[in-house]
């Protein structure tokens, strides 16, 4: 008997042969480019990485295009210059607040009485049919995520292709994004050469579930929540299914317009200020620094030059802990909001785990934590349970190639590489590139595949399976 290893079908890797692929995170506060290879472990060995700060793109919208793809074509020529790396086509993420995520359930009726690639597609295409937010003309469907397929005889298949039935259920997370956004995202990149091309649009917290999130933390339950400058992009998982897929339009700005409005100095000021000196809460100031004075520079209103202004580091601290508290109680009521619509309670085991720029704010986590405590004893929110479990989620699993030095923004104090929360966007772009394709799903593939081998008789039919499935 042959000894083969069998694929998994919700996970296929379009290639096993070395592929470089290059990640494109467009954001708020920077962009960053990432070239490098995917193995099957989803191990990833980085070829080459820059960023730098964004332009024309502000609170997860496009505000300039011309600027926007100005700014990325200068990020793509640093990148080749230092690397002699060729940008071609780039995978490239959307947040939270242009997306729309949506569980629906499809069936079909496998004529043979043994379920086949082209029968779990028609299931798959079936789901799509009943879509209810995601058929409206204004998204484009980019993710197709089965969770579960069942059969009359067993439930929670995993990869239903070979099982005798006589029909096949699936349910399915469809995540879909808005039209016009993604075209315009593809436009600016377009824009800076007719060479370069989008190859694949990708949910956020899809890629930072890739590159942070372990299966674990999915099977027991997990609130993922990117927290960016300008957004906040969230997933929700339990038993290892994807249920909730959504974002909010405020996230690391909001935070920095709040300082700069209380204390009635300039954003660039009030960023500056936040980066240098935010502390989650005023709880976490060390003992003695309580009145310890932030003097801030600011322009005056009757002349070319400046004043200086003083705050302490508790008056700044309560404004951000403030916020942090409004960001939390909107996230939280987002989920148990959209919960609510088809499930009857959600438990979630592992806690929440936070990436982004604002993940980084010395302290979240605590007041994240103290948060989900209080949250969760309020009889009003039964519907979640919560662990209060708080991680700081970094990419997981990456090195660089062998033959290429570490580059400084991936170089920390020690030796080897360093990677932050705030890169886990780029570097679950690779790996959704690497292990999910739409076109897995499609029959018009599996109908090319079959034509290979029409004529060829039983042998043929098998090899062909052979070929797809193992």
């Amino acid at each position: 008997m042959l000894n083969m290893k069998k694929k998994n079908n919700n996970a296929v890797a379009k290639s096993d042969k070395e592929e470089l692929i290059t990640a494109l995170d467009i954001g708020s506060s920077h962009l960053r480019l990432l070239a490098g290879y995917v193995a099957p472990d989803k191990q990833i060995r980085v070829r080459g990485y820059k960023e730098i700060k964004s332009a024309g793109y502000s609170k997860g919208e496009i505000n300039d295009i011309t600027k926007l793809a100005a700014s990325i074509a200068s990020v793509v020529q640093q990148f080749q210059n230092e690397y002699g790396i060729e940008v071609k086509n780039v995978v490239t993420g959307v947040p939270g607040h242009v997306i729309q995520g949506e569980n629906q359930q499809g069936n079909v009726t496998v004529g043979t009485g043994h379920v086949s690639e082209f029968d779990r597609n028609r299931a798959i295409e079936n789901a799509a049919a009943g879509l209810q937010q995601l058929n409206r003309n204004d998204f484009v469907i980019i993710h197709k995520n089965p969770q579960n397929y069942s059969t009359e005889s067993s439930e929670n298949i995993v990869n239903p292709i070979g099982f005798y039935a006589k029909r096949l259920d699936v349910n399915v997370h469809f995540i879909g994004c808005k039209g016009l956004y993604k075209k315009n995202i593809e436009q600016a990149i377009s824009m800076i050469s007719s060479n370069i091309h989008t190859k694949n649009v990708i949910f956020v917290g899809n890629a930072v579930s890739a590159a942070a999130i372990t299966e674990n933390e999915k099977e027991i339950g997990v609130i993922q929540a990117d927290i960016g400058g300008g957004t906040i992009s969230f997933t929700v998982y339990d038993s290892g299914k994807q249920l909730i897929s959504q974002g909010i339009s405020d996230g690391g700005d909001y935070i920095t317009n709040s300082i700069a409005r209380e204390f009635g100095i300039p954003k660039q000021s009030a960023e500056q200020v936040k980066l240098q000196y935010g502390i989650a809460s005023p709880e976490l100031i060390p003992e003695g620094q309580e009145d310890y004075q932030i003097k801030v520079q600011v322009p005056s209103q009757l002349s070319n030059s400046y004043e200086e202004l003083t705050l302490t580091i508790t008056d700044l601290s309560t404004v951000i802990h403030r916020c942090l508290l409004n960001m939390f109680e909107l996230l939280f009521q987002r989920i148990t909001s959209h919960g609510k619509s088809f499930l009857k309670s959600l438990d979630i085991g592992a806690g929440v785990v936070l990436t982004g720029g604002t993940a980084m704010l010395y302290g979240i986590d605590r007041v994240l934590s103290e948060f989900i405590v209080a949250y969760t004893q309020n009889p009003a929110n039964d519907f979640l349970h919560c662990n209060y479990k708080v991680k700081i989620g970094l990419p997981l699993g990456v090195r660089m190639c062998d033959d290429v030095q570490i580059p400084e923004e991936l170089r920390g104090e020690k030796a080897g590489i360093a990677v932050r929360p705030d890169q886990a966007t780029v570097f679950g772009l690779l790996r959704v590139a690497k292990f999910e394709n739409l076109d897995q799903y499609s029959n018009s593939r599996a109908r090319d595949d079959d034509s290979e081998e029409h004529g060829k008789g039983i042998l043929g039919a098998f090899r062909n399976w052979m070929k797809r499935e193992l």
